[in-house]
């Protein structure tokens, strides 16, 4: 940490404060509540997942709707095993639980939204970091970029995180079936908007909303 976008970049996450800095090249970068966002089709997106310091981290998976989440470690520890068995609905928001304030989780036309605001490309090793996942570029704006981690998920007290696939919840649940919620999931071929069984561990990703 040797230059003045990273010191004032740590103190606003210290701190929780709201701002916008500037990084050494003149690249504005716009915190609330100590947390980077970027605005894509009117929605501020969380630049990292819950709980990860930096955009290429994996950070905590929750059950649909949980508000404690866990670590891939944590699982692998039998600490949380993610099966139907021990699963309850609590409805809540993990997001908000975590972030507070107008921090939530994306609705699934949020999710959807993004998808028609950008086009989104694969990344094998995301700025060298040796991370996988998906580029989500602006259509009307190229120089800003979402990534997202291919983080993986837990199921049956086993963390699959070395694979292409990843998803993300979203506060929305399947109107077919309410043991279902929405999530964004992707891989190294394909995007989608898909319901998936509650009690299964995701990452999330916040937004700023009412």
């Amino acid at each position: 940490m040797n230059n003045s976008y990273d010191i004032n970049r740590l103190r606003v996450q210290q701190f929780g404060l709201t701002t916008t800095i500037k990084d050494d090249s003149g690249k504005e970068h716009h915190f609330y509540r100590g947390h980077e966002y970027i605005e894509i089709g009117g929605i501020k997106w969380a630049v990292t997942n819950i709980d990860a310091e930096k955009e290429t981290d994996r950070g905590l998976y929750f059950a649909f709707g949980e508000t404690q989440g866990y670590t891939a470690d944590q699982v692998r520890r039998d600490e949380r095993k993610f099966n139907e068995n021990e699963y309850t609905s609590v409805n809540f928001d993990s997001v908000k639980a975590y972030w507070g304030g107008k921090w939530r989780l994306p609705t699934e036309e949020e999710f959807q939204a993004l998808l028609y605001s950008t086009t989104n490309e694969w990344i094998e090793s995301y700025q060298g970091s040796g991370v996988s996942g998906r580029l989500f570029t602006v259509i009307t704006y190229s120089s800003k970029k979402l990534f997202f981690p291919a983080v993986g998920y837990c199921i049956n007290g086993t963390a699959y995180h070395i694979v292409p696939t990843s998803y993300y919840w979203s506060s929305s649940i399947n109107n077919n079936n309410d043991n279902f919620g929405i999530a964004l999931d992707f891989s190294n071929w394909h995007t989608n908007i898909t319901p998936y069984n509650c009690f299964i561990g995701f990452s999330v990703r916040g937004v700023i909303g009412e």
